[in-house]
């Protein structure tokens, strides 16, 4: 999972990876036979929320579909809602850098795309 959010070049919007990783969680909080909660749900993605390029979210998506989630520390919603509002520094807790979202562009600016990354990413 963790090497799929962390790819520069995905081919849908950050929403998307942020409910994929959602999901995710919630199926491998079932399968350690913990109760699905946001700080479990935290807990099991680790690192890979910090992959997840939220300031790079609307607003409203952010606030509708992120926030209300709690899976973000109060502290870590509190500055992308910064960064978005004001584009500050504030938000240290992730990427800010908008992903390159046509993998033909990103293969050619940077570097070949392996193939088996094209059958995972189109699935999600």
């Amino acid at each position: 999972m963790e090497n799929v959010v962390q790819f520069p070049c995905l081919s849908v919007t950050e929403l998307k990876v942020f409910q994929a990783c959602l999901a995710w969680s919630s199926k491998e909080c079932h399968r350690r036979g913990i109760p699905v909660t946001p700080d479990n749900q935290r807990s099991v993605l680790g690192s890979v929320l910090s992959h997840i390029r939220f300031p790079t979210m609307t607003l409203m998506e952010f606030a509708q579909d992120v926030s209300k989630t709690n899976v973000l520390t109060t502290d870590d919603r509190c500055a992308v809602f910064e960064y978005i509002a004001c584009r500050s520094d504030a938000c240290a807790c992730c990427d800010k850098q908008v992903r390159i979202r046509n993998i033909f562009t990103y293969s050619i600016l940077c570097k070949p795309v392996p193939v088996l990354l094209f059958k995972y990413v189109s699935v999600m």
